[in-house]
């Protein structure tokens, strides 16, 4: 079970007993041609799913290119790696792309050996 709160207009999510340090934020800024969504904090299996939700927020929304910056982030667990395979197949599927961006280098890795392309 997590904690859910608002903060600055964007919502964050808290893992019990975690004192902050797994603390999620994630922020969608439509635009056009391209949506934005930044992340940071860690992303783990027990809050991924609010990652999940910004990215089909902008899919939603008509959103065919959406810029992930994941600049705050220094881990993703392997249920965010799903949550951007699923989402960057479904974009590729409807002509569209999933750019990640200001990846860190323990980030990188994960995303290397899960072949999803981002620019660093």
């Amino acid at each position: 079970m997590t904690n859910d709160r608002m903060t600055n207009g964007e919502k964050t999510n808290r893992e019990p007993g975690s004192g902050g340090k797994w603390e999620l934020r994630v922020a969608l800024s439509a635009g056009s041609p391209a949506a934005t969504v930044s992340v940071s904090g860690r992303v783990s299996g027990a809050n991924a799913a609010r990652l999940d939700e910004a990215l089909e927020g902008a899919w939603v929304a008509g959103t065919r290119r959406i810029v992930l910056d994941l600049q705050g982030v220094d881990y993703l667990s392997s249920a965010g790696v799903d949550v951007l395979g699923r989402m960057s197949a479904r974009l590729a599927n409807a002509g569209g792309e999933l750019l990640v961006v200001h990846v860190q280098a323990p980030v990188g890795l994960v995303l290397d050996l899960a072949a999803i392309p981002f620019k660093a």
